[in-house]
């Protein structure tokens, strides 16, 4: 450039060029110093403003429910077991039960009459399957035991249950049916006759009321009311057991086979069993009746093997009841 272009009418053109740059620059400065500003405001309260997001917008999330992958969980329904009467050869319902835990088989309640009764009760209040088999063994045969020379008919020769309610007290102590481990329902006859439940109080007293049968064991008081077994009119509760829970299944355990011969006690009993145990029909999902030709009704020292017939019957039934309840 020579000093000619330096003339007025240059140096007028050249600075109206350069004011819009210079104002520009400042414009950029000041917006700059502003939003630093704003930037350490905000740094001292403690807020950060948002960060500028490039690119699409991310998808919403589905409401719809994500897909699970794999077989679909089955659905388990526990047993409503029902333990029928059958004096010596109730000892079967141990077995029964102690093969349902072994196979893990849940059970949802237990109902239970005369001998029945008596196991459900030990089950119910034992805190393990191995507690459950001590406190069995610690009611000896002679706490069940006729006395010799015994008479046909009501009340003559009765077991007067001293030594069974010993048992019960040292097996139950103060136990209330509220303290077991599953729900416990024990049938029993009044004297006026009316069948009645008996699921409160104490164990040992409710246990020792649902075991009086004429010719083996007397009857005693519960609530003040003479009571005994309900096994010849209410030997199975299944309408109790369905009112108890509707869509659970019920499991029942039939000791009354084969009906015992010259036998002027237990031959009348057995018989009214084994009439109601096929009044059954199809009402319970599972009928259980293990073999016991070679346990009467009075060989309670046999009971070891009365615990591995029940044992067998479950077993013969497995994959059914499996499938009843749901399980693979």
């Amino acid at each position: 450039m020579n000093s000619t272009d330096f003339t007025a009418p240059n140096l007028n053109r050249f600075v109206r060029c350069l004011l819009p740059l210079v104002a520009a620059m400042g414009i950029l400065s000041f917006s700059g110093c502003a939003g630093s500003k704003v930037r350490a405001q905000e740094t001292a309260s403690g807020k950060e403003s948002p960060a500028e997001v490039f690119g699409p917008k991310a998808p919403e999330a589905d409401s719809a429910a994500i897909p699970s992958y794999g077989p679909e969980p089955f659905q388990v329904r526990p047993l409503v077991v029902i333990l029928g009467p059958g004096l010596a050869r109730g000892y079967a319902h141990a077995g029964v039960l102690r093969a349902l835990e072994q196979e893990k088989i849940p059970i949802a309640g237990v109902f239970g009459t005369e001998m029945g009764a008596w196991v459900g009760s030990v089950y119910a209040a034992s805190r393990s399957i191995h507690e459950f088999e001590f406190l069995l063994m610690r009611f000896g045969p002679s706490a069940f035991a006729r006395p010799q020379g015994i008479l046909s008919g009501f009340g003559s020769g009765e077991n007067r249950g001293g030594e069974f309610e010993d048992s019960l007290e040292k097996a139950f102590g103060a136990k209330e049916f509220r303290e077991t481990r599953v729900p416990l329902h024990l049938l029993a006859q009044k004297k006026s006759g009316r069948v009645a439940i008996i699921d409160s109080g104490r164990i040992s007293r409710a246990v020792r009321a649902v075991m009086g049968v004429p010719g083996w064991m007397s009857s005693s008081e519960h609530e003040g009311e003479m009571t005994h077994s309900a096994g010849s009119v209410r030997a199975f509760p299944i309408q109790e057991a369905r009112a108890w829970h509707p869509q659970l299944p019920i499991l029942v355990v039939d000791v009354s086979l084969p009906i015992p011969k010259n036998d002027s006690v237990a031959g009348p009993l057995f018989a009214d069993f084994a009439v109601q145990a096929r009044a059954l029909g199809q009402q319970p999902e599972v009928i259980l009746r293990p073999k016991l030709d070679s346990v009467g009704p009075w060989d309670f020292e046999r009971r070891n093997e009365a615990i591995f017939a029940g044992k067998a019957a479950v077993k013969e039934q497995l994959v059914w009841i499996k499938r009843v309840v749901g399980m693979p």
